[in-house]
């Protein structure tokens, strides 16, 4: 369930998510340290699936660390994947799923328009090299422990899982 709903100054919908489903051993479907902030209404759907759905056994929020580079700055950073959580595949199978939520626009590279402001683009460009160079290390990440990676958007969501097992 989630509480405490308020908007940052982009209009995106952010608060604190209450988990509630239960896995087989009777113990939370959530297993973070923390509780989950959910930063957009992507966020919250994707939460509200992944405790309703039977074939997820776990799952946490923000508390997988991969560092990367971004090629913008020789700094180390770590990248926090959005959803980390354990389901069946689609063969039956435990499977560890890591996941990034992004809208659409922002999963593709920018493209300069007649109406875009320089601004605007460089803007893009610098959020695309940090996400590609996030994404690339949560892909090697993954492919090294046997995980799958995904970045799910508003339309390539929930593709990792049959809905009934």
């Amino acid at each position: 369930m989630a509480k405490r709903t308020k908007y940052n100054i982009f209009g995106t919908e952010q608060g604190v998510f209450q988990p509630q489903a239960l896995n087989k051993d009777g113990g939370l479907k959530y297993t973070g340290k923390h509780t989950p902030m959910f930063r957009s209404s992507y966020e919250k759907q994707c939460f509200y699936i992944l405790e309703r759905n039977p074939n997820v056994l776990w799952w946490k929020s923000e508390s997988t660390a991969i560092p990367y580079h971004n090629g913008l700055d020789s700094a180390r950073h770590n990248y926090f994947v959005d959803l980390t959580f354990g389901a069946y595949d689609k063969e039956g199978k435990i499977q560890t799923y890591l996941v990034e939520i992004k809208p659409e626009s922002q999963a593709v590279p920018p493209v300069k328009t007649p109406r875009k402001q320089k601004k605007t683009l460089e803007i893009e460009v610098k959020r695309w090299i940090i996400n590609r160079s996030k994404w690339n290390a949560a892909s090697a990440y993954a492919k090294m422990h046997g995980y799958k990676f995904y970045i799910w958007t508003e339309q390539r969501m929930f593709e990792w899982v049959p809905t009934d097992n």
